[in-house]
């Protein structure tokens, strides 16, 4: 089962899909996520969580994104959710916006 979900207003830069697989769902992330794109994740997130208690994001089809939505993922990732496949310039920019630093 996959669902999508785009931003009309972003003229199609940002999409979130979700898959149901192996008692798990994966959203995929694909384009430019900025921080108004974030409704949309932030909705996937919820319905995949009352789906599954294991969600992944899975970012390989993200090609950039701002200083918002890099803070949203590293919060995320700073909660439990699993961040794969990310590209190593969208893993320095949510390590940049870790409290951390990492």
């Amino acid at each position: 089962m996959e669902d999508v979900a785009e931003d009309p207003g972003a003229g199609g830069r940002f999409r979130v899909s979700a898959q149901s697989t192996g008692g798990r769902v994966v959203l995929r992330l694909e384009g430019r996520l900025t921080a108004p794109d974030l409704g949309l994740v932030e909705n996937a997130l919820r319905e995949a969580v009352q789906r599954s208690a294991w969600v992944v994001l899975e970012l390989s089809g993200l090609r950039s994104l701002d200083d918002g939505a890099a803070a949203a993922l590293a919060e995320l990732a700073r909660t439990g959710v699993e961040l794969v496949g990310a590209s190593g310039f969208v893993s320095a920019l949510v390590r940049a916006a870790s409290p951390s630093g990492r």
